[in-house]
């Protein structure tokens, strides 16, 4: 592991990016579920229907007391383990969907500041100034933040004792990576949740 991996920090590009890839979102047209009272119904096109699988890796900054043992390939700086942890063909399945739509929730207040509906329900993007969505996510509630970290652990299956450990850039990667490899689950939360 490289020094700059240990030290890197969540840039104003890397907030800008995931913007970007979440304004995506609302141009796919790959299927996602609508459920208005006892109704389900999927809205897009049914030909867009495809498993994505992807690889992502995860830093985690553990503090040393929680081993016996350092993992191999770790590097220990001061007090604590940092290490790195592969998810191999993480795909969205209907069991994590509904965690990751679950965790959506605690960022929409962040995400709704990007976006307005009309009385007809259509979304328009609301334009932001780099300066405003790096103020957004700085002075966002502690339940947004974690939201994002809710939100990748539910996809990748990452242990519920692991998820405070992971490194803030690698959960605001994933997390982008999520939005333009899964528009549809996006859809899927704003749907669900209006």
């Amino acid at each position: 592991m490289k020094q700059s991996d240990l030290t890197k920090m969540i840039t104003k590009n890397d907030v800008i990016d995931m913007k970007h890839k979440m304004d995506k979102t609302q141009d796919t047209s790959k299927p996602y579920a609508v459920i208005d009272n006892d109704n389900i119904a999927v809205v897009g096109d049914a030909n867009e229907i495809q498993k994505v699988e992807e690889n992502y890796v995860i830093k985690f900054r553990v503090p040393k007391e929680f081993f016996e043992e350092i993992p191999y390939g770790a590097t220990t700086v001061d007090k604590y383990v940092i290490f790195e942890v592969e998810y191999s063909n993480a795909s969205v399945t209907g069991m994590n969907d509904l965690k990751i739509v679950d965790a959506l929730l605690n960022i929409q207040p962040f995400l709704k500041e990007f976006y307005q509906k009309d009385e007809d329900g259509k979304v328009t993007i609301v334009e932001k100034t780099d300066r405003e969505v790096l103020k957004m996510l700085s002075t966002s509630e502690d339940e947004v933040i974690y939201g994002f970290y809710k939100v990748v652990a539910a996809f990748l299956g990452v242990d519920e004792e692991l998820i405070e450990y992971m490194l803030p850039f690698s959960v605001i990667e994933t997390f982008t990576a999520l939005t333009e490899n899964h528009p549809e689950v996006f859809k899927e939360a704003d749907a669900f949740f209006g």
